[in-house]
């Protein structure tokens, strides 16, 4: 009997791999907006995508576009390289007429701050405060990202507490009003995507503050729309903005955030290929 040896290197398994399993393809943002702008629910969103300014201010899901107010920077790099991301404020060319129960999504970068700044929201000053997502320093909180409703701008609910300055987060946001109570209860859910997160933290569980959400003026978009007044531009940068109808539960956002970050296992071909190209193969044959 004859014992050949032979060290079987990593390209030569990665050839084999290549012919041996179907490609797959990496979650990407891309993803995520592909499925939202097609989705039923979807009441407006904004991916800040496109080769010129005014495709990147459109309302890719209806036709309620985006105005700029403030100085913006566009063509930024968003979470991966499937997306643009913009800074800047705008407001929405009309209201977007959020019905009494409302979802919400973001993919943010949130820098440090020292004060209050929004990333979406209205107030017309009767009380109807929508606030989607508001990045604030005070008192002895450092860096938190919350939501806010009606009566107050106490009347909040945290997102992530204290945030991580210069990482991508996903988050999700819901709001139901009974008009019977005058009240709105909230539910938050994030997950910090520099950091490989691939599970929803949910943050802030059925949160009940008095007051509405709903609001007879545009909203703004990386700032505050202040009764008709650009307000507090949010500090970062914004790569994807999304409003449903209905209350949507935490399976539905984790399918989201599997869109945008979820990278496919490797299979157990995978493994044992690769385990040959790392210890070799012995070839015994007989003569």
């Amino acid at each position: 009997m004859k014992t050949i040896s032979c060290f079987v290197g990593a390209s030569v398994v990665f050839a084999i791999l290549d012919l041996a399993i179907p490609h797959q393809a990496v979650a990407t943002v891309m993803d995520y907006h592909d499925f939202v702008q097609s989705y039923g629910d979807t009441l407006v969103q904004y991916d800040f995508d496109g080769s010129t300014e005014v495709e990147r201010r459109e309302d890719k899901k209806g036709s309620n576009d985006l105005v700029q107010k403030t100085t913006t920077s566009y063509d930024l790099n968003g979470f991966d390289s499937s997306s643009q991301a913009v800074e800047g404020g705008f407001f929405t060319t009309s209201a977007i007429g959020l019905p009494t129960t409302v979802s919400f999504e973001a993919i943010i970068k949130p820098e440090a701050v020292t004060s209050g700044h929004y990333l979406a929201g209205a107030y017309s000053g009767n009380d109807d405060r929508s606030y989607f997502g508001v990045q604030d320093n005070y008192g002895t909180d450092t860096d938190r990202l919350f939501a806010a409703v009606g009566t107050s701008y106490g009347n909040s609910a945290d997102i992530v507490s204290p945030y991580d300055a210069g990482d991508w987060y996903y988050f999700a946001v819901t709001m139901s009003y009974d008009s019977g109570s005058n009240a709105t209860t909230m539910n938050t859910y994030v997950a910090n995507l520099s950091d490989g997160a691939t599970s929803l933290v949910h943050t802030s569980t059925n949160v009940v503050k008095a007051g509405t959400f709903q609001t007879s003026i545009a909203h703004g978009i990386g700032l505050l729309n202040h009764a008709g007044s650009a307000s507090s531009s949010f500090v970062g940068t914004i790569d994807e903005i999304s409003f449903y109808s209905g209350v949507k539960d935490q399976d539905f956002f984790q399918a989201n955030l599997d869109r945008i970050a979820t990278v496919p296992e490797p299979s157990s071909l995978l493994l044992a290929l690769l385990a040959l190209g790392g210890l070799g193969i012995v070839i015994r044959s007989r003569r």
